[in-house]
Formats: structure tokens, sequence, C-alpha cells
């Protein structure tokens, strides 16, 4: 895959969305910027913004929902194939783990205003590390690297 801009951290707490419309208005925080793989800032967004439902059983849709919609504005040939960003984000997603789990801690102390809040930042990095174990069961067993 070709390099594109990436954000380097795009979460949901760097970005902005019209209150009407719902949509995106702004992404703030951009001095982790560089040149990578898109799959990069998908993987870190989907790690640290979504929840365990999304990430499970709507993975597939929102990666095609990007590719359909990058290969419209790319007026109809997108830079890299569906396929493509399939296999980038799982490599980016195991890469995005061990870069984020270890700040989880934080969050769940210090910005996490009431028990509850606490409870949800939990079962997150739980199931996140479940998410990222199977990751590994799939992508990286014995069976699946000779293939």
């Amino acid at each position: 895959m070709p390099d594109v801009l990436c954000h380097g951290d795009l979460t949901r707490i760097n970005m902005m969305f019209d209150r009407d419309t719902n949509k995106l208005a702004a992404i703030f925080d951009w001095q982790l910027i560089h040149s990578g793989c898109a799959a990069e800032d998908i993987a870190s967004f989907i790690v640290t913004s979504c929840s365990m439902d999304v990430r499970r059983n709507q993975l597939d849709h929102l990666l095609e929902t990007y590719h359909s919609e990058l290969t419209k504005i790319c007026k109809g040939v997108a830079p890299f194939t569906l396929q493509q960003l399939q296999q980038a984000y799982q490599l980016c997603f195991k890469g995005v783990m061990l870069v984020t789990v270890p700040a989880f801690p934080y969050f769940i102390e210090k910005r996490a205003a009431d028990p509850e809040m606490q409870a949800s930042y939990i079962s997150h990095v739980k199931s996140t590390m479940e998410d990222f174990a199977d990751n590994l069961d799939k992508y990286h067993s014995p069976s699946s690297l000779t293939k």
C-alpha cells in the first residue's frame, strides 16, 4: 500500500462533530502527523473509540465503507484494494494495541469520573485484549503462516 498522511492519534477525543448533522467537523491534535499506512489511523480509531460490538461485528462493514468512500473521492480508483486494506488493518491493529494498552490505566484512573465509567473503560480494555489474542491466533498460528 502506498503511504498516506496519518494523523497518528486518531481518537474520538481529537474529533469535533457538528451538533446538527452529527458529521465530522474538525480533527485536532496533529503533533504525531507522519507518512504511513492508511490502516494506522483506522485501527487507532477502532481500538480506542469503538465499542466491542462495533469492533467485533461491524469491522468488515467499516472497512468496506471506508474503501468505498475513498474510491469515490479518488474518482473510481482507490490507491489500494479492499483486501490490501483489510490485511493492513490486521497488522496495524496489533501495533496500535502495543502502543495503546499501556495508556489505558491512565485513562481509567485519571479520566474516568465515576465507578461506572471506570468499569466501562476496564470492560473496553479487556475486550480489546481478547480481540488482540484472537487476532494473533487467527493470523499468526502455525497453520495460518503456511497459507
